[in-house]
């Protein structure tokens, strides 16, 4: 499981910088604003993530605690 916890913006999408699509389409080969449905766009800044397969490494699960990477 990964926890990401972190400033969020949201873009209508005709509201996302144009720059951040192309780079979306460059990398997954599929450009949203081609599609006939109304999708929003998500930018997030982590603050913190935490990563772990079961509920006993959750103790040592920090990846990322204020902006620094613990692993």
């Amino acid at each position: 499981m990964v926890l990401i916890d972190g400033d969020v913006t949201v873009y209508a999408g005709d509201e996302v910088p144009a720059a951040a699509v192309e780079a979306f389409a460059a990398k997954t080969g599929w450009d949203p604003r081609s599609d006939g449905a109304a999708y929003a766009f998500f930018r997030v800044r982590p603050r913190d993530v935490q990563a772990w397969r079961e509920e006993r490494e959750r103790a040592r699960a920090a990846c990322d605690a204020r902006g620094v990477w613990a692993v």
